[in-house]
């Protein structure tokens, strides 16, 4: 599997033979601390490709890259 930056914050997850399996995307969420204010937190989307289409699916929101590259890799 190869990891490949893109423009942004986005990277291509691909096998050996270059197929693309999906992409990992940093996104920015607004969270609430309770206190009145507002934070601003990363947090890592995977998207897979469906086989034999162009089309995408969302796997989920994940805390690390590691966790959203796996559910890439392993879906």
């Amino acid at each position: 599997m190869q990891v490949v930056p893109l423009a942004g914050r986005r990277w291509r997850v691909t096998r050996g033979q270059g197929q693309v399996l999906g992409y990992v995307d940093q996104v920015d969420v607004v969270t609430a601390d309770g206190a009145g204010s507002d934070a601003a937190a990363s947090r890592w989307q995977s998207r897979r490709m469906r086989a034999g289409t162009a089309q995408m699916t969302v796997l989920g929101e994940f805390d690390s890259p590691g966790d959203a590259l796996d559910m890439v890799r392993w879906v």
